[in-house]
């Protein structure tokens, strides 16, 4: 019984040890791959690269001419507080909001009644 328990321990040993060699082998091919990855971004960012690719397939190069226009400065609208509301009737507090529009209404006929006379 005694041996049946040890030959067990020492086959998962082995099979212990197999895995942890075929892991670190793994481990070298990922690297390895990484560092091939590594250098072919290098390449690719590479600014001669870029410049030949540009000139050849894209068929762009130097500008022929540089041309510089002067504009006129532009004034730029600062943005503008947007208005509190204020209390007409600091005094009087409004039932609902109906009836700041039926006031507006109001002063807008009376003020249109001012101008071209009652009946226009």
């Amino acid at each position: 019984m005694l041996s049946l328990v040890y030959l067990s321990q020492t086959s998962d040993i082995a099979a212990s040890g197999y895995d942890i060699a075929s892991l670190q082998a793994q481990r070298e091919v990922l690297e390895m791959q990484n560092e091939q990855l590594r250098f072919q971004v290098a390449q690719l960012q590479s600014l001669d690269r870029i410049d030949r690719e540009a000139s050849s397939r894209l068929h762009m190069g130097p500008p022929e001419r540089e041309i510089f226009i002067s504009a006129p400065p532009v004034e730029v609208a600062t943005p503008r507080p947007s208005p509190t509301p204020v209390d007409r009737r600091p005094e009087q507090r409004l039932e609902s909001p109906w009836q700041l529009v039926q006031d507006d209404i109001r002063a807008f006929r009376t003020y249109l009644a001012s101008r071209c006379g009652i009946g226009c």
